[in-house]
């Protein structure tokens, strides 16, 4: 699904554009990946590993 993505012109240039930001803004420590889900659509999975963060600088508001 990923690379239909990336060869059309205008569909899906959102995604693309949260792809590239992960890798700009975590390196190496984010996971973005786009999978089937049959029979209907597709499931898009976000992972970005924080290390060292305390409940201090969340806003929980």
């Amino acid at each position: 699904v990923l690379s239909e993505l990336e060869t059309e012109d205008s569909s899906g240039i959102g995604l693309i554009n949260i792809m590239t930001r992960l890798r700009l803004y975590y390196r190496g420590k984010s996971k973005f990946s786009i999978e089937n889900n049959q029979p209907h659509g597709f499931r898009v999975v976000l992972t970005i590993n924080v290390e060292g963060e305390t409940d201090e600088g969340i806003d929980r508001g």
